[in-house]
């Protein structure tokens, strides 16, 4: 009950004559509710003691509901990000994982303290680190807005596997780079699969020459 919160503030400001700032809800007389932020401080009187409350408030009800609806959007990435099936990064411009899913943690091997001790270069294979960072340029330059690629990764163990990388570029307000949000799904079984086929493809040519 914001009524208790107010005056338990406000007895508490009457007995220390320190300054006070809250926010509370009132009711109009149209039923509506506001969001009001009160700052204020104790007037005293030629003796020292508490004389009465002088103070404004402000209706903050519209920055109130939007900080409201950011936390509310920030939760529902927070738990998206974390149970998403696929790995999912934030990375920073210079290649370091800022923050991991536990899905990239089981693909690759490593725990996340130890993931945001790496970059993305040192996880990607050699042979295809020129055409990632090809890509990561061209979107830095805004060339593309995102790009998709195949690749491979090194795995903790020093095995590889192989994955389809999602990227994209996030920007502030003004258009400058922040960090890049990576997507990344195993495909190794698909591409083992494939490798197969075209090893029984050969071998059937060749029987047949």
């Amino acid at each position: 009950d914001d009524r208790e919160m107010v005056a338990s503030i406000i007895a508490e400001a009457m007995v220390s004559g320190a300054p006070f700032a809250f926010q509370h809800r009132i009711v109009r007389a149209d039923g509506s509710v506001r969001v009001l932020q009160a700052r204020g401080e104790v007037a005293l009187d030629e003796a020292g003691q508490p004389r009465r409350l002088r103070g404004t408030a402000q209706d903050v009800t519209e920055r109130k509901q939007a900080e409201d609806a950011l936390r509310v959007s920030e939760e529902r990435f927070r738990t998206a990000f974390d149970h998403a099936a696929i790995g999912m990064a934030l990375v920073g411009l210079d290649g370091h994982y800022l923050r991991v899913n536990g899905t990239l943690c089981d693909l690759t091997g490593y725990t996340e303290p130890e993931l945001r001790t790496k970059t993305f270069q040192d996880l990607t294979h050699p042979d295809d680190l020129e055409a990632d960072l090809e890509q990561v340029q061209r979107l830095l330059a805004g060339e593309i807005g995102a790009f998709q690629m195949e690749k491979r990764y090194r795995r903790q163990d020093g095995s590889i596997i192989w994955a389809r990388l999602s990227t994209s570029l996030v920007r502030d307000d003004h258009g400058a780079p922040l960090h890049f949000i990576g997507l990344l799904e195993d495909i190794t079984a698909r591409k083992r699969t494939e490798e197969e086929l075209r090893a029984s493809e050969v071998r059937y040519r060749t029987l047949v020459e």
